[in-house]
């Protein structure tokens, strides 16, 4: 869930202001395959927000709307599941300009998967992510941040850049406050920082 939204509006502003996001090529940035970035290019003060969605969209239109007020762009990694239930929003997302991923389709622990299991998966999402939106993703973030040989040879085969991140809000567990949110992503702020949010 999204609790970082309700933080007061000064401080959301000043969280965008320090994350000034643009999206980058994150290949170029670490081009050492078949391995996952950590971190964009850190010579350059930007932050990347990465948003994996499996569920939910009462906060959509919301965010979107933040997205839109600060001219922000954002990654946005949905499971191809949510994708096929959730079309209209998985639409919205790319109407309003932002970059779309991959996190799988079912939403796995794919680490315990082989690589053709995680292939498939990959593919299965692949294919439902480009048949709603148009888009074809090109980043991947594993479900549950879970990496693997398998997982990294799959990715790498499909010629996907395995996104991980710098620091985690940790947004989803339910005791996590704004305050906490806040907290993690500034202890880790600096050049290139990917921010993993759901």
């Amino acid at each position: 869930m999204f609790f970082v939204w309700r933080l007061p509006r000064r401080l959301w502003f000043l969280l965008l202001v320090v994350a000034v996001v643009v999206p980058w090529t994150w290949a170029k940035a670490f081009d050492k395959p078949p391995g996952a970035v950590y971190r964009g290019n850190p010579r350059y003060p930007r932050v990347a927000l990465a948003c994996n969605i499996d569920w939910g969209t009462q906060y959509v239109a919301q965010i979107l709307a933040i997205l839109r007020e600060h001219g922000t762009k954002i990654t946005f990694f949905p499971s191809g599941r949510w994708v096929k239930e959730n079309p209209l929003e998985a639409k919205l997302l790319v109407e309003a300009g932002q970059e779309i991923g991959s996190h799988g389709y079912h939403h796995l622990h794919v680490a315990a998967l082989s690589t053709e299991a995680n292939r498939a998966e990959m593919e299965k999402a692949a294919r439902t992510i480009e048949a709603v939106t148009g888009v074809r993703p090109h980043l991947y973030a594993p479900p549950y941040g879970e990496l693997s040989p398998s997982v990294l040879a799959a990715a790498s085969s499909l010629g996907y850049t395995t996104v991980m991140w710098t620091a985690d809000t940790i947004d989803w567990r339910p005791s996590t406050t704004p305050a906490d949110m806040v907290s993690r992503v500034l202890k880790k702020a600096g050049n290139g920082i990917i921010v993993l949010m759901h």
